[in-house]
């Protein structure tokens, strides 16, 4: 079975960017919870928390299967990509990804875990979406806050180089 992962976005333009939220007092959460970056060629990376507090799902779906707003639990369905700064992006060629790896100091890269998804575009606008200890986040032309000992945050391929 073929590892399922964030790479195969390289190269695709992406159409629309959503993310899916809870009303708390009639305000969204801070929470970005799943988020489903729909690509001009149909298909959908779908990036979603695991339950373990440090680490993301990644899936790739095809638009007919995403999660449309009747099938949350009293949740809604956001478009980002009509919210800046995340319009962003759209119709934005991917031109390179990398996976945010977590774990502890001593830790190779293959034993942490993948903490989150950078997407970079081809204006160099960055995506990265990070599992921030049980919720999601979401940074635009930022990394997540670095980690002190003993934890470290390390982008498995390099990262993104001119991006702070």
């Amino acid at each position: 079975m073929q590892a399922v992962n964030s790479l195969e976005a390289n190269g695709k333009i992406v159409e629309k960017i959503f993310r899916f939220n809870y009303l708390i007092d009639g305000e969204e959460e801070e929470d970005a919870g799943i988020v489903q970056i729909e690509f001009s060629d149909g298909s959908v990376l779908e990036l979603d928390l695991v339950s373990d507090g440090e680490s993301i799902a990644i899936k790739w779906k095809n638009r007919q299967s995403s999660i449309e707003e009747s099938q949350l639990d009293k949740g809604f369905k956001i478009l980002l990509t009509e919210r800046s700064p995340y319009c962003q992006l759209k119709g934005r060629k991917v031109v390179h990804t990398d996976e945010l790896l977590f774990g502890a100091i001593e830790q190779e890269l293959d034993e942490m875990v993948i903490a989150g998804v950078g997407l970079l575009a081809d204006d160099g606008s960055l995506l990265v979406y990070y599992n921030g200890g049980n919720y999601a986040k979401l940074y635009f032309n930022q990394h997540p806050p670095s980690l002190g000992n003993p934890f470290k945050l390390q982008w498995r391929h390099g990262g993104f180089i001119g991006v702070s």
